[in-house]
């Protein structure tokens, strides 16, 4: 008989994959500063001048939060390709390097 928990078990898995994602370029943009900072649209802008992607999308967030993810994953009970397509999944989503 499946209990309330464990039903419960893969969303939390999950919704602590996503916090790791987007926590880790902010922490990331804290210890690193300025390195590798660089826009992830390489500077592109769309017609209305403005970057492509928005301008806290960073190399160093998406490496930060994929590495994370992939980390975090085993110790959730999860494959690490797990932890990178949640990664994936919530660079997507729009996280960013910058707080709101």
């Amino acid at each position: 008989m499946n209990t309330l928990a464990d039903e419960s078990a893969p969303g939390l898995q999950l919704l602590l994959l996503f916090a790791a994602a987007n926590t880790a370029p902010l922490v990331a943009k804290r210890l690193l500063q300025q390195r590798w900072s660089w826009p992830l649209d390489g500077g592109l802008r769309f017609i209305d001048g403005r970057p492509l992607l928005g301008p806290p999308k960073t190399v160093r967030g998406v490496l930060s939060a994929l590495l994370l993810c992939v980390l975090a994953a085993p110790a959730l009970g999860l494959a690490p390709g797990a932890g990178a397509v949640a990664a994936r999944f919530w660079h997507r989503l729009g996280w960013r390097d910058e707080p709101y």
